[in-house]
């Protein structure tokens, strides 16, 4: 459980708002045996219900972004072996929600968190520790300011609805603990903190009458460099429960939507170097992209070209999808699709929707609520639905290699089929109904030696049945990102025949679509 919580999460060890003190007193050795019995006490727990969310929010100068997770975590049968646990999981941020969903039930961990429905072998005490693993351990020694004060619990918290009253413990935190706590939370996450100022932090902890935590709030405020980029980070943390030790009922996964995988850990490395090179603050990433489909004897398909180069450090950006369409296996004329920024002004093409437009806006504007939505595309495609037969293996110079099939059948299977023939018009068939005859589906991603992802390779060839008729499917797609971490000088085109465009009627529709520029044209 601890590796499936967040960066985000583990950041904020050690931090909260301060209260000012109450009329309560209590001797210092008193309010350490206090907190000391609350985390004791979390380890004797049988079942739990609770929410636990953080929201986190990177400040760059130039432009920010803010991220909010959300955890409802249910426990039963702690520390036995009929052992139950789900946790239903949303991320929401850069204008759209992600939710997920995570069990535990008869030996299996379930998750669709990693690359699509994945189960794994998995012992009961590995995982057994959800509901405790959100709590983070602000000893009374990592406490520089205390106050205290009388308060009251919600109806129905713990065992005995008679204990109402509780105490809450606030707190600001020691400079040397929280530094610690980043350290070790960048490391879990393979990556490496080069420079850390924590510039404040503070929490409350509520416990009960009996001395259970009952609820625990966190903030953090430091000034990171990581990675070649320097940010002032700023994490709110809060976990409460909504019942303790009384009867839960973590929902059932469907076992059958679920494919067997050797390690978990395999998909959240794939995933976690996808995401650390495809949010860089500069990237230059290319992608060739051909398709072969014949329906009734006719031959179409298509030739494509996506060219991104990001610069965060120049406030630039270029991406561009070039197409060529097939008739009889011949690749006709260009078809672009485009979106440009040049640190002041953004411009669309699109030759799908007939329009070329531009734009004035700062680039946090930018950056939140456009760059964000299409800055993974198109290698983001290849993680939902890496549900079969992920492996992976060392290369002799270092790199991770990790080898995959896809399902078509699968939701991001089928939006990956979806994705191929959105081009065409004239297809209007629904790919979750075909009949899909797989002759090969699978690829290769690459990962060097410092954790970047950097490279895709991927081919299919399938047999979709219709209603309408059989479809026969070929297509490859390679992606490489070069000068990871490193600006890259842009040279745009010219922009002529640009018609100006409302920004708030612009910024609604990437709002709603939570999408820009994309592999499909769009």
């Amino acid at each position: 459980m601890k590796k499936a919580i967040s960066l985000a999460l583990a950041l904020v060890l050690g931090t909260s708002f301060f209260a000012g003190c109450g009329s309560k007193t209590l001797s210092e050795s008193e309010i350490s045996k206090k907190i000391d019995t609350a985390f004791s006490l979390l380890d004797k727990q049988k079942s739990a219900d609770l929410t636990h969310t953080v929201s986190m929010n990177y400040d760059f100068g130039s432009y920010s972004y803010a991220t909010t997770t959300k955890d409802e975590i249910r426990e039963t049968a702690i520390g036995t072996s009929k052992y139950e646990m789900s946790d239903d999981i949303s991320i929401t941020g850069m204008g759209s929600t992600t939710t997920y969903e995570t069990f535990y039930k008869n030996g299996w961990f379930y998750t669709d968190r990693y690359g699509g429905k994945l189960k794994t072998k998995r012992d009961a005490d590995e995982v057994s520790s959800a509901s405790r693993d959100v709590f983070f351990k602000v000893t009374y020694a990592d406490m520089k300011t205390v106050g205290l004060k009388d308060t009251s619990l919600s109806t129905g918290v713990i065992s005995d609805p008679k204990e109402k009253d509780a105490l809450a413990i606030s707190f600001t935190c020691k400079v040397g603990a929280m530094k610690k706590y980043i350290e070790e939370a960048f490391q879990s996450e393979n990556r490496q903190a080069d420079d850390i100022n924590v510039t404040g932090g503070s929490g409350e902890y509520v416990l009960s009458k009996s001395g259970r935590l009952i609820s625990q709030s966190l903030r953090i405020k430091a000034g990171i460099t990581a990675d070649g980029e320097s940010s002032t980070v700023t994490v709110s943390y809060s976990t409460a429960y909504k019942s303790i030790d009384k009867s839960v009922d973590p929902y059932d996964p469907e076992d059958k939507e679920y494919t067997e995988i050797e390690s978990l850990e395999t998909a959240q490395g794939l995933q976690s170097a996808l995401y650390k090179s495809l949010m860089m603050n500069d990237i230059n990433m290319t992608a060739e992209i051909t398709s072969d489909i014949t329906q009734q004897k006719t031959r179409a398909g298509y030739e494509r070209s996506y060219h991104r180069i990001f610069s965060g450090t120049n406030k630039k950006l270029l991406q561009e999808v070039n197409t060529k369409y097939k008739s009889s296996g011949k690749a006709g004329a260009d078809y672009v699709s485009a979106m440009y920024y040049d640190g002041s002004t953004y411009y669309n093409r699109s030759d799908m929707y007939q329009h070329k437009i531009y734009c004035q806006m700062d680039f946090n504007t930018f950056f939140t609520n456009i760059y964000s939505g299409a800055a993974k595309t198109p290698a983001d495609i290849y993680l939902p639905g890496m549900m079969k037969d992920l492996k992976s293996s060392t290369a002799k110079n270092g790199d991770t290699v990790y080898t995959f099939s896809l399902q078509p059948s699968s939701e991001q299977g089928v939006d990956f089929l979806e994705m191929i023939f959105s081009p065409y018009e004239q297809f209007s068939g629904d790919c979750s109904t075909a009949k899909v005859t797989v002759n090969k589906f699978s690829g290769k991603c690459y990962v060097n030696s410092n954790g970047y992802y950097y490279k895709t390779e991927m081919s299919c060839d399938l047999k979709l049945q219709f209603k309408e008729g059989d479809i026969a499917v070929k297509a490859t797609h390679d992606i490489k990102i070069d000068n990871i971490g490193k600006a890259t000088e842009i040279k745009f085109p010219k922009f002529t025949g640009y018609e100006k465009i409302d920004k708030s009627d612009l910024l609604s529709v990437y709002n709603q679509s939570a999408s820009g520029t994309s592999t499909t044209g769009n």
